[in-house]
Formats: C-alpha cells, sequence, structure tokens
C-alpha cells in the first residue's frame, strides 16, 4: 500500500508541475468517410490544435453538434435538424462564414465524445491527434450520445458488448441512417463500428466499462513512468459473462517509432517470490480470464536501454470479443549526476 502510495504522489506531483508540454509518440490518425449530410462520429484522439475553425478550413464540413451530459436525463430526437441549441448541454459549431456562425458555443474537439458532423458533399476525413484513455461513464434513465472502442476488423455484436451489465436486457440502440435515427432491432446480430456514435439508452450501472475493464495502478488514464517509479501495475478484469482472451502489445505512433524497453515482472512463488523480468513485445495470458476475475500485470522499464531522455509510445490492448484500446505510456530516463 505505501508503495502505491508513494507512486501516485509522484504522479500527481509530475503532472501538476509539468501540464503544458507535449510528448510526441502516443498519436494516432482516425479517418472517417463522411456523407453529404448528417454524419454520427466518435473521437478516440485530440488534435494538438482541436479549434474546429482551424479543423474544418476549407472543407465541406459546415456544421458540428456534441452534447455534454448534466444530471438530468434527455429526451430522444430522431432528426438531428430538431435539436435544440439553445437547450443545457448542446453546443455548437458553424463555420465562421456563414451567418449561423453567431450561434457557434463549441471551441475545441476533444477525444471520447461524440459528434454530428454535417457535410455539404461526401468527405474523407483524416485526424491526427493524441491518444486519451477515457473511462466510460453512463448517464442512467437516459439516453446517452457515445461511441466504443472496438476493433474496427472484428468488432462485437451490441449484445456481445453489453451481456455483462445489469441493463443487459433493457438496453436501447439508435444509428443515423439517412439523417435519421433508426432503433438496431437486432443488437445479437448488428455490430458496433469504430468511430461511428450512436444513442443509446441505459437504465442502470453508472460505471460500466464494458466487457474489458482495463485499471491503471496511480493514474487513471496512461502508464507513467518516472525515474522513482520504474515498475508499475495494470489490471485488466472480465466484465462479461463468458471467459476473457486477450492480448498486449506495444505498436508505433503516427509520429514516433521509438519503442519503450519494456519487460514483464513475474515472480517465483516456489522460490521465495524470487523477481525475473521478461523483455515485452506481445503478452497474451496462457489461460482465459473467468467472467468477473481480474489479471494483473507488472511492467518494468529497462532504464539501462532507455535512449532518450524522455519516450512516449502506445500499448494496444484487444480481447477475442472485440474491444480494442490504446494506452498512452512513458517512461522518463534516469539522468546520472
Amino acid at each position: 500500500m505505501k508503495l502505491l502510495w508513494k507512486e501516485s504522489c509522484a504522479i500527481l506531483l509530475f503532472m501538476f508541475l509539468l501540464p503544458s508540454i507535449a510528448f510526441a509518440g502516443s498519436t494516432r490518425t482516425q479517418i472517417f468517410n463522411l456523407k453529404s449530410g448528417w454524419n454520427a462520429v466518435f473521437l478516440e484522439i485530440e488534435p494538438a490544435d482541436s479549434r474546429p475553425d482551424t479543423i474544418f478550413i476549407n472543407t465541406p464540413v459546415i456544421q458540428l453538434l456534441t452534447f455534454y451530459p448534466k444530471h438530468s436525463s434527455i429526451s430522444f430526437i430522431k432528426d438531428p435538424d430538431e435539436i435544440p441549441w439553445n437547450k443545457a448541454g448542446w453546443n455548437c459549431w458553424v463555420q465562421p462564414d456563414r451567418p449561423e456562425a453567431v450561434l457557434t458555443n463549441l471551441y475545441g474537439l476533444q477525444a471520447g465524445q461524440a459528434y454530428l458532423i454535417f457535410c455539404t458533399e461526401d468527405f474523407t476525413w483524416e485526424l491526427t491527434g493524441e491518444v486519451k484513455f477515457t473511462k466510460r461513464s453512463w448517464q442512467p434513465q437516459s439516453y446517452n450520445f457515445t461511441g466504443f472502442y472496438v476493433d474496427p476488423f472484428g468488432p462485437p455484436t451490441f449484445l456481445q458488448y453489453f451481456a455483462g451489465s445489469q441493463s443487459a436486457l433493457k438496453v436501447k440502440i439508435f444509428k443515423l441512417i439517412n439523417n435519421k435515427w433508426k432503433q438496431v432491432l437486432e443488437p445479437w446480430i448488428e455490430t458496433i463500428e469504430s468511430g461511428k456514435a450512436y444513442w443509446i439508452w441505459y437504465e442502470d450501472e453508472l460505471d460500466y466499462p464494458g466487457p474489458m475493464e482495463i485499471k491503471i495502478i496511480g493514474v487513471e488514464n496512461e502508464i507513467l513512468f518516472l525515474p522513482e517509479i520504474t515498475e508499475l501495475e495494470l489490471n485488466i478484469i472480465n466484465r462479461s459473462p463468458d471467459p476473457l482472451s486477450f492480448i498486449l502489445k506495444q505498436v508505433e505512433s503516427v509520429d514516433n517509432q521509438t519503442q519503450i524497453p519494456l519487460s514483464l515482472v513475474k515472480y517465483n512463488l516456489t522460490a521465495n517470490k524470487i523477481k525475473t523480468y521478461e523483455n515485452l513485445q506481445t503478452y497474451e495470458p496462457t489461460t482465459p480470464i473467468n467472467p468477473g476475475e481480474n489479471h494483473t500485470l507488472r511492467l518494468a522499464i529497462r532504464q539501462n536501454d532507455m535512449n532518450e531522455d524522455i519516450i512516449r509510445s502506445l500499448l494496444m490492448i484487444t480481447d477475442d470479443i472485440g474491444d480494442r484500446f490504446y494506452l498512452p505510456i512513458q517512461a522518463e530516463k534516469v539522468q546520472v549526476k
């Protein structure tokens, strides 16, 4: 417990002292094939310059809407054109050269947020930004405008995703089709689309994370190794009703191919708990995680192999249901005086 307290304090101090520093190495590019009319998208990244005025300059995107939930529930709106912009929670951006631009009250795009985008023509939108690991929080007894962190090459069905939730049988899903919201009537067949946003009616369990829950010990949104902290724990929890397998590996980012020298810490319980370190490229548990159980990985950095003062990279975790998460990871080299 003392070790975790020390780790947490050191991390918080670092984040407090250096709040504005951005490091290369944890960026990805999301590609959205936008259609003429309304589109519902979900951002997993946050651009360095997040202003819509900059992002959508010289593009056919003329309007952007998002909803920031308050403590009260929201009514479902079938037609995006009917959204009451002046109601609490709704924020909009309009291209500056249009008369409606006076209504703009949305000034930055955020990771983990869903957006409605209006295009005057089909448009392929490529957005590069920093990966943010955000935890989901549901607004119970309400519609939630959100997306999902899923593998685009093998996503789960909606039924698979919500199978471990107390609200599994009460969830209602709506997707945007030809500028209208249509209910998903076969959630056991229809799969979740990566980068798409949906309206989800959700009743209970405020913090249901999906089939796989990831907890970083000491900090919530990234794995942060400091000179005083060379080992950290990562917990993978199976929240689904079935056994769960996952694969973890370090991947290259858009702006950096240098990987952090990571090791997996193991303990030999038959020999007085002796520690061993194995170079980590890819990790997969030898047996699946049973429902409700937790799998703990202890990661370490090899300081002697650190070729730069600070290295940022990405860990990708996928499971056999179809979840996919990217975790920012940073390591700082010990400076010898």
